[in-house]
């Protein structure tokens, strides 16, 4: 009887390592490579907007305030009136 998918894949050996990251290699590079052409791309275009200095860089502005903690964070109050 034949069998495809994974349920067949006790009859053959293992796939090798080079077989499971050939794939992966290449999806890893081609996100690297649009992250690094849409940083490029991005720092041109807000260069032509007249953006300057760290406001032309992209994404600058949302991961400084991702790894900032706010001085306005909303703190609970140590002695709640009524108490």
């Amino acid at each position: 009887m034949l069998q495809s998918g994974f349920l067949g894949m006790r009859d053959r050996e293992r796939p090798t390592d080079e077989e499971i990251a050939g794939p992966l290699y290449v999806i890893v590079l081609g996100s690297c490579a649009c992250l690094l052409i849409s940083c490029i791309l991005g720092y041109v275009i807000n260069l032509c907007r007249g953006a300057r200095g760290t406001d032309a860089i992209p994404y600058y502005n949302w991961v400084a305030s991702t790894m900032s903690i706010s001085d306005y964070q909303l703190k609970p109050n140590p002695r709640p009136e009524g108490m």
